[in-house]
């Protein structure tokens, strides 16, 4: 399809993401007026096996409340502007905000919310699982709210990374390391053959730093990334520090069962969307304030990182080495074995 057919049936509104490869544009269709996503990339340096495989992630996961939807996908012909040729992804838009960004602006929260919110990360990625589906980027950057609603539910995003295993008990065995590299499983770390349980490892991650808001290999907020690296190396994750004294224990415990060592003794998705703090049992409805103040730190400081560290990247053009790896649906630019995530302003 022409360029300019695609912008007949679809106007452009305006760019609310920016990646290596291309950017996110909210849309308006022509025929409906549905406001829409359209992930608009250059075919210049992405393989379209990497968009295939991104594509088919997203089919086989079909509707899901708690999911982003594929509603269509445009491969625009090349022309003058753009010699190449691009791919237009597009996709039901969720435009409520970020998961910790709009945490933190709405006010101290509550366990209890926390917990609404998980509940919906995890059918999530039950669903994906049974699917076939790891999505190996699960991060707070790609849980978002569906709209600006107070009750609104939140959705995942972003398969750029994601990848399906064909057979029972098969295994991810090659490709690097991808996803978010401060998120990897110590078996994506170790470059170890994974599968859906480097989700469940990524998932506590988040639910660590939603709980006590700091991450659980950087707690001082201070360290830089190689130092981060050598503590992920270590495996061991702290639970004795006085922010924890205001959490409670199951929340604690089911952190733990995440962030397990060892694939094999690590929570499943099955098993977490029956874990009682999940189905809201017995969960604290007190707010967290001194949580939600760390939270906007620790938001301020990845930002203030990622940025640094793109101006690096640029000064020495190390994105057009990246190749195949370089770039995932919502920003991000992937450097030979790591993601780093662009923040959007």
């Amino acid at each position: 399809m022409p360029r300019a057919r695609l912008e007949q049936r679809y106007k452009l509104i305006k760019r609310i993401g920016q990646g290596g490869f291309g950017d996110v544009w909210l849309a308006k269709s022509s025929a409906t007026g549905q406001e829409v996503a359209i992930k608009l990339m250059s075919l210049e340096q992405l393989p379209r096996g990497m968009i295939e495989q991104e594509v088919d992630a997203m089919r086989r996961c079909g509707r899901h409340r708690h999911v982003v939807e594929l509603l269509e996908v445009v491969w625009v012909q090349p022309d003058a502007a753009n010699p190449h040729g691009e791919v237009a992804l597009v996709m039901e838009l969720a435009g409520g905000g970020g998961l910790f960004e709009r945490l933190v602006a709405e006010g101290a929260y509550t366990e209890k919310l926390a917990s609404i919110i998980l509940r919906q990360v995890a059918l999530a990625i039950y669903h994906l699982h049974s699917r076939g589906i790891v999505h190996r980027d699960i991060k707070p950057e790609n849980v978002v709210f569906d709209n600006e609603a107070a009750d609104s539910s939140v959705k995942i995003i972003d398969f750029g990374t994601a990848i399906a295993l064909e057979e029972e008990g098969g295994k991810v065995t090659g490709g690097g390391r991808i996803g978010t590299w401060s998120y990897w499983a110590p078996e994506q770390l170790a470059q170890q053959p994974y599968d859906f349980a480097v989700d469940m490892w990524s998932l506590g991650v988040l639910m660590y730093i939603l709980l006590v808001g700091f991450h659980p290999f950087d707690p001082d907020g201070e360290a830089g990334e190689q130092q981060i690296l050598a503590n992920m190396k270590t495996g061991r994750v702290s639970y004795d520090m006085p922010e924890w004294q205001g959490v409670s224990p199951q929340a604690k415990q089911l952190v733990q069962s995440l962030l397990q060592p060892a694939p094999g003794e690590r929570c499943t998705a099955a098993e977490l969307v029956s874990h009682p703090w999940v189905l809201g049992e017995d969960v604290p409805s007190k707010p967290l304030p001194a949580t939600q103040e760390r939270l906007r730190a620790f938001i301020k400081a990845r930002h203030a990182f990622y940025g640094s560290l793109l101006m690096g990247l640029l000064a020495h053009n190390l994105t057009k080495s990246a190749g195949a790896d370089a770039i995932g649906a919502q920003g991000e630019i992937k450097v030979r074995d790591q993601t780093h995530i662009l923040p959007y302003v």
